[in-house]
């Protein structure tokens, strides 16, 4: 996996899509 940062606000928009899947799951 390629090493790559992240901004504070990418990091919190995946977690929210974490979340909606998981929701959904």
């Amino acid at each position: 996996m390629a090493k790559r940062r992240y901004k504070p606000e990418e990091i919190v928009i995946k977690l929210r899509q974490v979340e909606v899947l998981q929701s959904q799951g």
